[in-house]
């Protein structure tokens, strides 16, 4: 017949390739030694094979389940087979399985098995967490999410929302974000985690932010602009200020302050502790600014400061000047920073201001202290160039270029401490402490301050 093969040896072979789907009739004949002979036949039917396929009708699982147990669960085809794998239970109705959730870890997949007619197909079924949580810490007025339950499953994200009216903000379990609020209050931080549809979750916590303490931040710097645009050598002092309980965050520069820290081999690299921030315009006159003890009762620690200057906006701060230890820093301290700056006229200036210490965050009280070093010069006001030298000095000095008809003596607060009149060259402060003070002298009625140091 059609496909068939004689074997010779009373067998046959038959190729359902060869002559495709349909019904054929095989027939065999059998001849005896006299002669004599039979037939008999019989059909062979050759059909199309229906192929084995499997792909599950659900292929994630959101853990936990409601249930003890996954059910109904299937895609096998042709039915009428038979599934297996680790937490598989075969319902025995050809067409769906039960899954025992046990089987699969929260981050991996468990293969299952369809098998019908001899054939055998595979899928994977994966499970996904639906718990979430995160956790954050507050630094000032910055809220940072430092860990969370997102799930790593392809495509699983969260959005959070900060409580406080600005737009919610997406991240995964490696991107943790940050925000900063612009008022102290309680708020409701809530996340909602997206990983298969179904499966969403949402987790809340309450967060404290505390009231701010005044110039903390960059953006709620405190105006000093009262002390510039003064008379010329003339010290003004601010306020008291302290720096206790300040802290430093994602808002401070990440660059300004290389000379913060005695990076010169006496201390530890530049570093932020306990910034606390300040600002004042310009009017294009040079100004000495440095800090000093005041009437502080908690002087901040050795009475080392650190002083940065910025221009720009706080997002995008542009250093201009930096000091670590200024020119009145003496051996064993107090070490104030201290620097001459010129300014430019209506450029809004940033000051920050920090302790320094090798091994511990200095805090405590300060004043700022600001003089202006350029008003008028000492030709216009003499017609002639004097100078007041040494400086530093032990406690002598000498006036050259002029003799002058009265020498006041100021210290740094600008409080009047002696006066000469015995139109003197040479006079002394040996008997003064060592610090900063203003030498004021007259001439014809004319006066002008020069700024020396006694060490």
């Amino acid at each position: 017949g059609m496909g068939v093969v004689d074997n010779g040896d009373g067998t046959f072979s038959f190729d359902p390739m060869a002559v495709g789907e349909g019904t054929y009739t095989i027939t065999y004949t059998f001849e005896d030694d006299n002669g004599c002979s039979d037939a008999a036949m019989d059909d062979i039917v050759v059909e199309v094979a229906v192929p084995t396929t499997f792909e599950l009708t659900i292929d994630t699982l959101c853990l936990p389940l409601p249930g003890d147990f996954a059910t109904g669960l299937g895609g096998g085809m042709p039915e009428g087979g038979v599934y297996s794998g680790d937490g598989v239970m075969d319902d025995g109705n050809g067409m769906t399985f039960t899954f025992d959730p046990a089987a699969i870890d929260f981050s991996s997949f468990v293969t299952v098995t369809y098998t019908v007619n001899g054939q055998s197909a595979t899928d994977d079924l994966a499970g996904v967490s639906k718990s979430f949580a995160f956790s954050y810490v507050v630094n000032g007025q910055t809220i940072n999410l430092f860990s969370s339950t997102v799930s790593n499953a392809p495509d699983a994200f969260a959005t959070i929302n900060f409580g406080d009216g600005s737009p919610e903000e997406t991240f995964t379990d490696f991107d943790f974000p940050s925000h900063t609020y612009e008022q102290a209050g309680t708020y409701e931080v809530c996340a909602t985690q997206f990983v298969i549809e179904g499966c969403d979750s949402t987790f809340c916590q309450t967060v404290v932010i505390e009231p701010f303490l005044p110039g903390d931040v960059c953006g709620d710097a405190t105006s000093i602009d009262s002390l510039f645009n003064r008379p010329q050598n003339v010290a003004y002092t601010s306020p008291l200020f302290t720096n206790v309980n300040y802290t430093t965050d994602d808002s401070d520069p990440e660059v300004g302050f290389e000379c913060f820290g005695e990076p010169d081999g006496n201390g530890g690299a530049p570093s932020l502790e306990r910034t606390r921030w300040f600002t004042f315009v310009g009017d294009g006159n040079m100004y000495y600014i440095t800090t000093v003890e005041c009437s502080a009762t908690d002087y901040i620690d050795f009475g080392d400061t650190q002083i940065a200057i910025y221009t720009g906006d706080c997002e995008d701060l542009v250093a201009s000047a930096c000091n670590e230890d200024g020119p009145d820093a003496m051996p064993g301290g107090p070490f104030p920073a201290g620097l001459e700056f010129q300014t430019e006229e209506g450029v809004e200036y940033r000051m920050m201001i920090d302790g320094f210490g090798p091994d511990f965050e200095a805090d405590g009280e300060f004043c700022i202290q600001v003089t202006n070093l350029s008003v008028t010069s000492v030709d216009d006001i003499f017609g002639t160039p004097y100078q007041v030298f040494p400086n530093p000095t032990k406690g002598a000095l000498n006036i050259t270029g002029i003799t002058p008809d009265v020498v006041r003596i100021q210290d740094s607060y600008g409080k009047l401490i002696r006066t000469v009149q015995n139109n003197t060259n040479e006079f002394s402060i040996d008997d003064l402490p060592n610090g900063v003070y203003f030498i004021q002298v007259s001439l014809d009625g004319a006066w002008s301050t020069s700024r020396i140091v006694k060490q």
